[in-house]
């Protein structure tokens, strides 16, 4: 009775946030780096499925010339017009000059097919005149006079009246791996009937995909992926103090449940010669597997790889780490293509554990507008 005659006070505002304070959880639900990983690779899985409507656009050409920055689809696209191609019954040739791309590619889905010929450029000397259909991907690596006479004499009809699909990056990983010429771009470019430009990134997190634009000052495309981890750079002056750090970022991953087989440390040149992995203690040394075109195809079950960037180029991890860009061109324009390569392998998280020395190289491309 007497709580009936009581007379309440309405709650003010600073009532209610005292009341919240005290019965609220003391923890915050936070997403698992394995769930967000999931997550963007299901992003990424239906925005390159998207990409099919331009396979489809062009399903009447005969002579198809694509281009896009990396992460837009483009092997994911090479694949596809393989795939389609032999089920319409033609000899396909699936060409790129990479051997580890080549065998790469021998073990993705459908690639089974009698019909298809995979190879690397240096076996199409050869090979015979025999094929009815030509796919090369990582194009701009054969984009020169020497090397189109050898895609001439492998496709029946020749480049100019046969049938093929050519995709191609040639504005910022032309150079790395065989040589390019615009004069032979322009050549092919008279020969197809179409040619497309891949405009959406379907491979990079959002985040990479900024921060890529923002340090290297170029444009990838445009996010169709949502935002993962922020992008780390780390400096070091010497290996040992590169080693530290390389342990330190790499532990966190995998105290995070983060599968070593989602993680790959690109190196300038080769990783048996990198000093900062020369340094890594022998433990963590023994977790490493260096990628090789015998074993691409394996499982890394347990194994973090390890890669030299040019023979990376065209494959993808959903954590990178690059420990060094420079080498002996010494040049803006190698820093470049070099950290263009590296950085855009990663879907999910990108490490840059780099020497003091290269800070300077990197900090003038912000400042240097590198056109599409």
């Amino acid at each position: 009775e007497k709580v009936k005659n009581k007379k309440f006070k309405d709650l003010t505002t600073a009532h209610i946030k005292e009341i919240h304070d005290v019965i609220r959880p003391q923890f915050e639900k936070i997403s698992s780096l394995t769930s967000l990983t999931q997550g963007l690779k299901e992003e990424t899985l239906a925005a390159t499925e998207n990409q099919y409507q331009f396979l489809d656009a062009c399903s009447r050409n005969e002579r198809l010339l694509c281009t896009g920055g990396a992460g837009t689809g483009k092997t994911f696209l090479a694949l596809e017009s393989a795939r389609r191609q032999a089920e319409s019954g033609l000899r396909v040739g699936l060409v790129c000059r990479s051997p580890i791309l080549a065998k790469f590619f021998t073990n993705q889905e459908g690639m089974d097919n009698d019909l298809i010929e995979i190879r690397h450029f240096a076996q199409l000397k050869k090979a015979e005149k025999t094929l009815d259909f030509l796919v090369v991907d990582e194009g701009q690596d054969i984009m020169n006079s020497e090397d189109l006479v050898v895609l001439d004499d492998y496709l029946s009809g020749g480049l100019d009246k046969g049938k093929w699909r050519i995709f191609l990056d040639a504005n910022h990983q032309k150079g790395l791996f065989g040589e390019f010429e615009e004069s032979s771009l322009k050549e092919l470019e008279e020969y197809a009937d179409s040619t497309i430009d891949l405009p959406e990134n379907c491979r990079n997190s959002a985040t990479i995909v900024s921060e890529i634009e923002k340090k290297l000052n170029v444009s990838i495309g445009r996010q169709t992926v949502g935002p993962g981890l922020d992008p780390i750079w780390e400096w070091w002056d010497e290996p040992l103090e590169g080693s530290k750090i390389l342990v330190s970022h790499l532990q966190k991953l995998l105290d995070q449940e983060i599968p070593p087989e989602k993680i790959t440390i690109l190196t300038n040149g080769s990783p048996a010669e990198d000093s900062l992995l020369l340094e890594l203690p022998e433990e963590m040394k023994s977790n490493l597997m260096p990628l090789n075109v015998s074993n691409i195809t394996s499982r890394f079950d347990g194994k973090i790889t390890v890669s030299s960037m040019n023979i990376f180029k065209g494959l993808e991890n959903d954590f990178i780490f690059v420990t060094s860009v420079d080498s002996e061109e010494k040049n803006d324009e190698a820093t470049l293509s070099k950290l263009y390569v590296s950085m855009t392998r990663a879907t999910a998280g990108l490490f840059l554990i780099l020497p003091n020395r290269v800070k300077s190289s990197i900090a003038k491309l912000q400042g240097n507008p590198i056109k599409n």
